[in-house]
């Protein structure tokens, strides 16, 4: 079985004022939690990022070990976390341990079968996950899927939920991870100092995520425009371009954008002008408009985050001056749920990530259309996001 699978999308830039959205804007909104958020642009474009204003919005994050209950002890950090301000997520692993998050509000649990039993919460099965003897010969579990919309919970789930939080199967500490963006830290940081020294004794750390900025000398891009058809019927000698070989061109063309890319983010040398090195060692060749080499700048955030955080830098990179980007962002491997509410899988692996590629800047007048857009992901082959 195929551990993961992947779809490619073409969409077009379209002004917010616009109803309907593309898919590749619902993309970055529903993907909960992104563990590292990259972008790759022009270096001449640079200043048209404003980091100090993405600062906002990047993550401010603490470690500690506790029971569940006590991020409810706390009135004015509770309040935040019911309004999605803050995401918590369990340490644990999605393949044999009992994992929780609460994310946007909502609280997801993916429980073992005797957790699930006992912590007297209603849920139902999840439907790939069936018991089974794992490669080092331990058998695995049934697990279970719980949500709770914390906004708007009865009284009754209310009472289910405080017993099993405080006398129940939940009841014992885990290790998690907090996250909020800068702007609400700042914002509420007075109100949540009374959570800050509660916790003293339990944070292991606190990190305010910077970015990391690489300069590239040297190297050479692919190209941003999609394969046109008569340039096609032209190179191959033809008049006419069938649909099948249409779709190979268009995929070998954006794969190799993508291949671009994640080499780019690796800092590999293969992407640079002058790189030489032998077909036996390495295979890799791409195709380019431009033979000389650019200045290119590299920057990444660490650090579990909401989608707001990467829709905040990607409405920068929309800008008309900013003349193509790329923002690649990697999902929180063991999150129950990978895109919006549904739910998620680890098997060889728990990947979820998806790089989004501004092209080439196009304005078509008539549709208020600024540039396309190549949209890529990369799913858990049982997950799902539409």
């Amino acid at each position: 079985m195929n551990s993961n699978k992947a779809r490619l999308s073409y969409d077009a830039i379209v002004p917010s004022s616009v109803p309907t959205q593309p898919s590749f804007l619902q993309i970055i909104r529903d993907h909960n939690l992104a563990s590292q958020v990259q972008i790759i642009l022009p270096t001449s474009s640079l200043a048209s990022v404003n980091l100090s204003t993405l600062q906002r919005f990047s993550p401010h994050i603490w470690q500690l070990e506790c029971p569940l209950r006590e991020f409810m002890a706390i009135p004015a950090f509770w309040k935040l976390v019911v309004r999605g301000q803050v995401a918590i997520i369990s340490e644990t692993q999605l393949d044999h341990q009992n994992v929780m998050a609460i994310l946007g509000g909502t609280l997801h649990l993916s429980l073992l079968r005797d957790t699930y039993e006992q912590c007297g919460l209603l849920g139902e099965p999840i439907k790939w996950s069936v018991p089974h003897v794992n490669d080092s010969g331990a058998r695995l579990q049934q697990r279970y899927k719980v949500k709770i919309d914390l906004k708007t919970i009865s009284a009754h789930e209310s009472k289910r939920l405080k017993y099993a939080l405080q006398e129940g199967a939940l009841k014992e500490s885990f290790p998690f991870l907090v996250s909020m963006p800068q702007s609400t830290w700042s914002s509420h940081e007075s109100e949540l100092s009374e959570s800050m020294a509660r916790w003293s004794g339990l944070i292991k750390s606190q990190t305010v995520v910077e970015p990391e900025i690489i300069h590239r000398s040297n190297i050479k891009c692919p190209s941003w425009d999609m394969p046109n058809k008569e340039s096609l019927k032209q190179e191959l000698s033809t008049t006419t371009i069938s649909d099948e070989l249409w779709r190979e061109c268009f995929q070998e063309w954006a794969l190799a954008i993508d291949e671009w890319a994640q080499l780019m983010v690796l800092g590999s040398d293969r992407v640079r002008a002058s790189d030489n090195i032998d077909s036996y060692l390495s295979s890799y060749t791409l195709d380019s408009s431009l033979e000389e080499g650019q200045e290119l700048t590299h920057i990444q955030w660490t650090g579990v985050t909401s989608s707001e955080f990467p829709l905040a830098i990607w409405n920068q990179l929309a800008d008309v001056s900013v003349p193509w980007a790329v923002l690649i962002t990697h999902g929180v491997e063991d999150l129950p749920v990978s895109w919006k509410d549904h739910q998620h899988g680890v098997f060889t692996s728990g990947e979820n990530a998806y790089t989004v590629v501004k092209l080439n800047n196009t304005v078509n007048v008539s549709t208020g259309t600024t540039g396309a857009v190549l949209c890529s992901e990369v799913i858990g082959v049982l997950d799902h996001h539409f």
